[in-house]
């Protein structure tokens, strides 16, 4: 059995994802504005120096380029929101052997528009909770 999980991952110095949600159908599951005092983490008590925004893509199949389409057709309103740094991540939990096909049409729309893919694979008994 292989469970797989993607996610966007979008940050910039001046990224606003309150700007970014206004002009596109983005719905993030975080969200920080620069400036945000953070709660936790390296920044925690202070403001952050940066707009960070992340959300799953549901039914993403890395095989089929037109699950792509949406985010394609949405980075304008990232970028023009000021992020500078996009990332697709695959999160992929297996039992026996984890091989993972990427199209080269899914490939060519992550590079045609400077998104980062990354992959990264659990054995299920040691798979972080992403759902």
């Amino acid at each position: 059995m292989k469970t797989l999980f993607v996610h966007l991952e979008v940050w910039g110095r001046d990224f606003s994802p309150l700007e970014a949600a206004k002009g596109s159908s983005f719905d993030f599951d975080i969200a920080y504005e620069p400036g945000e005092v953070a709660q936790a983490g390296k920044y925690s008590g202070q403001p952050r120096p940066f707009g960070a925004a992340s959300m799953t893509l549901h039914e993403c199949d890395l095989e089929a380029p037109g699950d792509l389409e949406p985010l394609a057709s949405g980075l304008l309103a990232l970028r023009e929101a000021g992020a500078e740094e996009l990332q697709v991540c695959c999160y992929v939990s297996y039992q026996t052997q984890c091989n993972l096909e990427v199209s080269p049409e899914f490939m060519r729309v992550l590079s045609e528009n400077n998104v980062r893919l990354l992959i990264s694979c659990y054995e299920d008994d040691e798979a972080p909770d992403l759902a």
